[in-house]
């Protein structure tokens, strides 16, 4: 049985907060998306990803950060959509919670 990583398991319990954070706080939004986790097109099962992980693994051309949003990591793992993103080998963060929507608008 494989464990989670120390830090995956306090995210679990603090992650919304930090999300909500983000959302609210705009001067300490960069000190709280480096906090942030999230499971992707290519994250283990126990292994949330940052979005530091996620740009430095990105395509030399790639110019985008990929984001997929819906029920579970499951179901947008076998959706039609992911199928381009699969033929070309790219990495897609999946946003999974109700608030990630939200959050991701307030990154930007």
């Amino acid at each position: 049985e494989s464990v989670p990583p120390p830090y995956n398991a306090w995210y679990k319990k603090f992650g919304q907060s930090i999300k909500m954070g983000i959302i609210d706080d705009e001067p300490n939004r960069g000190k709280l998306s480096k906090l942030l986790r999230f499971d992707s097109s290519k994250s283990d099962d126990d292994d949330m990803i940052s979005l530091e992980d996620y740009v430095g693994r990105m395509k030399d051309w790639q110019t985008e950060i990929y984001v997929f949003a819906g029920v579970s990591k499951a179901d947008l793992e076998t959706s039609h959509f992911m199928e381009k993103f699969n033929e070309k080998d790219l990495e897609v963060i999946y946003l999974t919670e109700t608030v990630d929507e939200y959050m991701v608008q307030n990154m930007r």
